[in-house]
């Protein structure tokens, strides 16, 4: 298995790591970048072929070097604690110093602005909820302080109160809005049939999970499948077959099919603030795509590979995001699990795609969340049916707006809560943990690569299903033993 991205991938995922995490002074970084593209002239000059992995290694190197603002770096200052109202964009949630915090750059402020316009900040929000404030133009106001670590001049805004929403007032920005709207009362119409029904909507298909009750979330907290109100691969996938369907049904193939496809999915991407695993998801559906066109060999972990380097290009700071390693590490585990493996029958294929799942998101979901849930294995399997006739019917719903098809999905509705309610048993399908483990982002990076070793090695030596089922119990043991 040929996979030349990962010679790039690898080393430009771990540089992120070393200025996420502060490990090395500016000063050395600096000069890293100043002679990185002196090494990566002469590899272009010296060795023909390794001319492309030259380039794309130097346009990487510059992109990270203006993406984290390293020539602008103020060391060693000092500004005292006071208060600021600032113009921001967040756009994601992430753990530093073992606490989470909410992160973006800032686009206005009213002191100070040739320090702090378009830098990055670290803030706590008291009066809202992260899917409220996620990729919106936020006025607010806190209390301002900045830190010296290793060198990097991080900027804090602490007692955070959002003031406002700003509205963009760009066109394609408010024809994404008019569908949000359109969608939601849509989705709302459902409420005569059951309260819940609205939010469980919102939840699969806008991944807003603002009305889901706590009973019901802990339902699917428990059950291991939270991860279907997180917009991601399932939905994308799911999206691309009913599309796939309807336009082969109506005579729209090749070129113009795969073309209008990706448009859907593009707006749909904007209407769910565009997270980490759709985009990914999508990514990968592109690639897909390109190579049916052109009649390529289709390579599905080359095509995640690239994917991941073309969304860390976009934004590094992705890759501490919860989202996005729980989506590259799941889909990574399931294509090594099922790379070159027989058509064993549905049911056995599906048992392995959920069990692969689980081996690559389990020690994240522990770390982040304290909980491990093996009973996910069998009930993600179980649930699958019932959400895809739900999201189709939701499309059918958002074409047609008849009361009738709201029936349907609340027919399959009770079928995933009763199943997500009656296949939980703490101590037997799912165990919560109380403890100070904290892992280390660099071991939420090497879990996923260490599949390629574990299967190109040591399974050799056990049968085939004693080392899958080896695979999260010594996992669990070595990361968190040896990496804590």
């Amino acid at each position: 298995m040929r996979l030349p991205i990962i010679y790039l991938l690898i080393p430009y995922i771990f540089i992120i790591l070393i200025i996420e995490n502060k490990l090395i002074n500016t000063q050395i970084m600096k000069g890293f970048f100043y002679v990185s593209p002196l090494l990566c002239i002469f590899i272009f000059i010296k060795f023909k072929k390794l001319r492309i992995l030259a380039i794309f290694s130097l346009i990487a190197g510059i992109n990270l070097f203006f993406k984290y603002d390293l020539e602008d770096i103020v060391i060693n200052e000092y500004y005292p604690k006071r208060e600021v109202t600032v113009t921001v964009v967040f756009d994601q949630i992430k753990k530093f110093n073992d606490d989470l915090y909410y992160t973006g750059v800032i686009i206005d402020a009213n002191i100070n602005k040739e320090l702090l316009m378009n830098r990055y900040f670290f803030s706590k929000i008291k009066n809202f909820e992260s899917y409220k404030v996620i990729d919106k133009l936020v006025l607010m106001k806190g209390l301002i302080d900045y830190k010296n670590i290793n060198g990097y001049q991080e900027i804090f805004i602490d007692r955070c109160k959002v003031l406002k929403f700003i509205k963009n007032d760009i066109l394609f920005n408010r024809l994404i809005e008019s569908i949000k709207n359109y969608i939601n009362n849509v989705l709302e119409s459902s409420s005569k049939l059951d309260s819940n029904l609205v939010g469980f909507q919102k939840g699969i298909f806008l991944g807003d999970t603002e009305c889901i009750s706590k009973k019901i979330y802990d339902n699917f907290r428990f059950s291991g499948t939270l991860h279907l109100f997180a917009v991601s691969g399932l939905h994308i996938g799911f999206i691309y077959i009913i599309f796939k369907k309807v336009f082969s049904i109506i005579w729209i193939r090749g070129f113009l099919s795969e073309f209008i496809i990706t448009l859907i999915l593009i707006v749909y991407l904007y209407v769910v603030d565009h997270p980490p695993s759709a985009v990914r998801a999508i990514m990968m559906i592109i690639s897909w795509q390109i190579s049916l066109i052109l009649y390529k060999k289709k390579n599905p972990i080359s095509s995640l590979l690239l994917s991941c380097f073309i969304v860390l290009l976009i934004n590094p700071r992705f890759l501490t995001n919860i989202g996005f390693q729980l989506s590259y590490t799941v889909v990574l585990s399931i294509l090594i699990f099922t790379w070159r493996s027989n058509n064993n029958g549905v049911f056995k294929n599906s048992l392995s795609v959920s069990y692969a799942a689980f081996c690559g998101s389990f020690l994240l979901i522990f770390d982040y969340f304290h909980i491990i849930v093996p009973g996910s294995i069998l009930i993600n399997i179980l649930l699958i049916p019932p959400v895809f006739i739900i999201i189709t019917t939701i499309f059918l719903n958002l074409i047609l707006n008849i009361n009738f098809v709201n029936y349907i999905v609340l027919y399959n509705y009770d079928i995933i809560i009763f199943i997500t309610k009656n296949l939980s048993y703490k101590g037997i399908t799912y165990f919560g943990f109380c403890n100070d483990i904290v892992l280390h982002n660099f071991v939420h990076i090497m879990y996923p690569l260490s599949f390629f070793f574990y299967f190109s090695r040591f399974n050799k030596f056990l049968p085939k299903y004693l080392s899958y089922f080896l695979i999260p119990v010594l996992h669990l043991i070595i990361f968190t033993l040896l990496f804590t």
